[in-house]
């Protein structure tokens, strides 16, 4: 394929024709790759090679970034070197949601004047203030009137950054994100199929945040 073979098949893809198990294309401009899910050596290689993987829910999210954690013998609930995605914008901070940080040192775990459970960190774009309230709870309510009738008009008040841990995440968080690895489960955005253009634009958003190489899981 002539130019970067991500690019040929995000615009197939992107016409909804889907391309076939079995292809590996490389050339100086980037890789494409697909797989089948039988192909379980192919997977775990591309999962321990990527920097980001893309899946469609957060059952398939959790169930990875804790066996991805457990490979690397991670046993804090934030660790040095650990990716993590951002899931509110917050003007005070200038940060946005799907944002990824990662994280440079750790602090020590405590609770803030309005009750969250935070740890401030050294990461890549500074000392910052994080939120551990929603880290393995997918039915947090970020909309707490604590949060909406107290701390946002509390002017002297820094809210913290709420994080998950970023190395897997779903279609729709990754949007903004661009990685030169990614390892994206269409498999796991079947059930997008009942809504009209949800799959055929998840795995093009999907597979467009890999800058470099990409592998499909069919």
């Amino acid at each position: 394929e002539e130019g970067n073979p991500i690019v040929h098949y995000a615009n197939q893809i992107s016409d909804n024709k889907m391309p076939k198990t079995g292809l590996r294309i490389k050339n100086d401009k980037g890789a494409f790759a697909t797989f089948s899910s039988k192909d379980v050596d192919m997977i775990e290689k591309a999962k321990n090679y990527c920097d980001l993987i893309v899946v469609g829910t957060n059952k398939m999210r959790a169930k990875l970034n804790e066996e991805i954690r457990d490979k690397k013998g991670y046993t804090k609930l934030v660790e040095k070197g650990e990716v993590m995605m951002l899931l509110r914008n917050c003007k005070v901070t200038g940060t946005f949601n799907g944002q990824t940080i990662t994280i440079l040192d750790t602090g020590e775990l405590f609770e803030d004047e309005y009750g969250f459970k935070c740890m401030n960190v050294n990461s890549d774009i500074g000392e910052v203030k994080i939120s551990l309230d929603v880290l393995f709870d997918d039915n947090y309510d970020f909309n707490l009137e604590v949060y909406k009738n107290k701390c946002l008009l509390d002017d002297n008040y820094i809210p913290p950054l709420f994080i998950r841990h970023g190395t897997v995440v779903t279609a729709y968080k990754a949007q903004g994100t661009t990685c030169e690895s990614v390892l994206v489960y269409t498999n796991d955005m079947n059930f997008m199929k009942s809504k009209k253009d949800g799959f055929r634009k998840s795995v093009y958003s999907a597979v467009t945040r890999a800058s470099k190489n990409c592998f499909i899981v069919l």
